[in-house]
């Protein structure tokens, strides 16, 4: 692959550009937000790829980080620790080896949690899609837990047995069909895919070593490929962003659910993006909610890079758009958006970069920052030789930014953070 004359991180100028709504209203930008910087390095945390969606492949209590690593064929699922907020990582860690040849059918992702019955325990919860058997007819769901603690001993194995979680129903096989979240006191949110119907399937457990419940489907119909993924609230409402297409894959939109805290029934899906002609493709979705009121999704088509918002509960959504490509850059990666405590929201993925001849030339990283409730955005913040974004914080609201490196032909994770001292304590309100 080709590199990049420059190894430092380019930080531009900030723009804002008025937009219009889903709904055609315009909108009012406020002022414009600071530029996104890194710290100007990355390191290198594992050997290996981690394209997930969102940030689901990184999970963090502020402090600890721990970042997914799995193998191009049949080697085991792994996971790398930090407990000094990504300053070092420790060797990395099987959480299940793969009972066969190309077993490892799609993407794995991981959450931390308490535990409500020993509230000192940090448990670290692992989700992934695998094969069922050697003769590749149906995909399932799998489950593993660990002690926090017992990942301090490199002798022992930390990781349970896997369990299959998705009953009945045969999964998609695919690299972005299944999330997993979990709430302060241990609560297990799983979505995935089935195969036989394409529609969205939910499990939940109470407890790391409770059996989940029986799959349900969702209401609506996702389309047939890319992201879906959801997100937790602090007040433990589940949101769901989902891409949605017609039936000749011309036509694309998005649609967003919720199961509000105290309910096990999912809401009636709700229109974000109207099914319209894109002249590509779906694109990738990722998820973000402040509160549940205030929620985010990020999208692009492999052209343009969008972020819908919405100020009351999913009930109307505007639009702002990011980023708009070219036949020379385009956004072509899983995406992922995050808001952190003082309500700035990011968004990142991976831009390839072509010739003019269409050749592609490189690929990097980028990370766009807002602090108006995303109705602006900086341009973006490169992060040479990476992709596959994933976005999480640390302690200070800080971005902690997990990327998949293009300049290694097996692949390996790398992690760097935001540049910004302090503390920013913003006016959600504003």
């Amino acid at each position: 692959m080709h590199k990049m004359t420059k190894n430092t991180v380019f930080i531009f100028v900030i723009r804002a550009v008025a937009v219009m709504s889903a709904f055609g209203a315009t909108e009012v930008m406020a002022g414009p937000p600071p530029s996104f910087e890194t710290v100007g390095t990355v390191t290198k945390v594992a050997a290996g790829w981690n394209r997930g969606p969102g940030n689901k492949v990184q999970a963090t209590d502020g402090t600890t980080f721990y970042s997914l690593t799995g193998t191009w064929e049949d080697g085991p699922i792994k996971i790398v620790r930090s407990r000094d907020s990504g300053a070092t990582w420790e060797p990395a860690r099987i959480v299940a080896e793969m009972p066969f040849q190309w077993a490892f059918a799609g993407v794995a992702t991981v959450a931390v949690s308490g535990d409500a019955a020993i509230p000192e325990r940090k448990i670290v919860h692992v989700v992934w899609e695998q094969w069922d058997d050697n003769h590749f007819a149906t995909v399932g769901i799998y489950y593993a837990w660990a002690d926090d603690a017992d990942l301090n001993d490199p002798w022992t194995r930390a990781f349970s047995n896997p369990v299959r979680i998705n009953g009945t129903i045969p999964a998609v096989d695919s690299w972005a069909r299944t999330c997993i979240n979990t709430t302060p006191n241990g609560e297990i949110h799983v979505i995935f895919q089935g195969s036989a119907d394409e529609k969205l399937y939910y499990t939940y457990a109470s407890r790391y070593n409770d059996e989940f419940t029986a799959p349900v489907s969702l209401p609506g119909q996702p389309s047939g490929w890319e992201d879906i993924e959801a997100t937790l609230d602090g007040d433990g409402n589940l949101h769901l962003a989902y891409p949605i297409s017609d039936v000749t894959n011309t036509l694309f939109g998005l649609e967003y659910t919720r199961k509000p805290a105290d309910s096990m029934t999912w809401t009636t899906p709700v229109t974000v993006a109207p099914l319209v002609a894109t002249g590509q493709d779906e694109g990738f979705t990722s998820i973000a909610a402040y509160d549940a009121d205030s929620i985010y999704i990020a999208n692009h088509d492999w052209k343009d890079m969008y972020v819908y918002r919405t100020r009351d509960g999913g009930a109307t959504w505007e639009r702002t758009a990011v980023f708009n490509g070219t036949a020379e850059v385009m956004p072509t990666r899983h995406i992922s958006i995050a808001v952190n405590h003082s309500h700035d929201v990011y968004v990142g993925t991976g831009f390839d970069h072509y010739l003019r001849n269409g050749d592609w030339d490189y690929e990097e990283a980028q990370i766009f920052r807002s602090t108006d409730r995303g109705r602006s955005f900086s341009n973006g913040g490169i992060i040479p030789n990476q992709t596959s974004v994933s976005i999480n914080f640390d302690a200070d609201g800080k971005a902690a930014i997990n990327l998949w490196g293009t300049n290694v032909l097996e692949g390996a994770i790398y992690f760097t953070k935001e540049k910004r001292t302090g503390k920013r304590i913003g006016n959600p309100n504003t």
